[in-house]
C-alpha cells in the first residue's frame, strides 16, 4: 500500500532513479531542528553516476549511510521538504552529529529516501542499494552515540592498525579487563547486521562515526 505523504507523491521513483537527501546546515545539537530537502536523481547501474532530475540536471556526489534503524519507535521529527516526518532516536542523533555546520550533505538513507508504505516501490528500490552504496562517496557508519569506554577502544583499533602485536606490545588476550572496551564497542548493535557486508564491502571508503 503506497503512502499518501506529499512528500513521495510528489518524487515518484522508478527500477532507474533515487532519491537523495539534502542535509541541511545547523549546529551539532538537539535543540537545533533538522531540515532537509528529497529530490529525485537517475542512476546509472554501470558507471555509478547519479544524475539530478530537476534543472540544472547535473552530476549529484553522495554518501550513503549506514546504521541501525534501532527500536522500532517513532520519537523524533525530521523538517523535509517543509513537512514534518517521523524519524527514530538512532536516525535523529545520526543527522544532528553528520550535519555540517555551514554546508550541506547530499545522503542517500534507507529509511528516507525509499518510501517504506509502498511495497512495489520497495521491490525496485532494494536491487539499486548495491550500486548505491557501491557507488556512494563515502559510506558513512553510525555505531551510535558516545559511551564511556569508546575512545579506549578506538585507541586499541589504532593500535592493532599500526604493528603487529609483538611489535607495540598489546595487552595479552587473557587480561580481558584491557580489552573490555572494544569487546564492547563490537557489541554494537550495528555489526549484527546482515547487510553490513554489503554496505561495507562495497563501500569504496567508509568512516566510523560515533557521536
Amino acid at each position: 500500500m503506497a503512502s499518501k505523504s506529499p512528500i513521495y507523491d510528489s518524487l515518484p521513483v522508478d527500477s532507474d532513479s533515487i532519491r537523495i537527501l539534502t542535509l541541511l546546515p545547523g549546529d551539532k545539537n538537539q535543540f537545533s531542528e533538522l531540515q532537509c530537502e528529497l529530490k529525485c536523481a537517475k542512476i546509472d547501474r554501470a558507471s555509478g553516476s547519479v544524475t539530478a532530475l530537476e534543472p540544472p540536471f547535473e552530476a549529484t556526489p553522495f554518501e550513503a549511510l549506514s546504521y541501525t534503524w534501532g527500536e522500532s519507535v517513532k520519537t523524533h521529527t525530521l523538517l523535509c521538504n517543509g513537512l514534518k516526518i517521523e524519524i527514530t532516536r538512532n536516525l535523529f542523533d545520526a543527522l544532528t552529529e553528520l550535519r555540517h555546520k555551514s554546508t550541506e550533505r547530499n545522503m542517500w538513507i534507507d529509511a528516507i529516501c525509499i518510501n517504506q508504505e509502498d511495497a512495489n516501490e520497495k521491490s525496485k528500490q532494494i536491487p539499486l542499494m548495491k550500486h548505491i552504496y557501491q557507488h556512494a562517496t563515502r559510506v558513512l557508519i553510525w555505531l551510535g552515540p558516545e559511551g564511556d569506554s569508546t575512545e579506549h577502544a578506538l585507541d586499541l583499533i589504532r593500535l592493532a592498525s599500526k604493528c603487529a602485536q609483538r611489535e607495540l606490545g598489546f595487552p595479552p588476550i587473557n587480561e580481558f579487563d584491557k580489552w573490555e572496551p572494544l569487546v564492547k564497542l563490537l557489541h554494537r548493535q550495528w555489526f549484527s547486521r546482515c547487510w553490513i557486508k554489503q554496505e561495507s564491502a562495497l563501500a569504496s571508503r567508509a568512516t566510523i562515526h560515533i557521536g
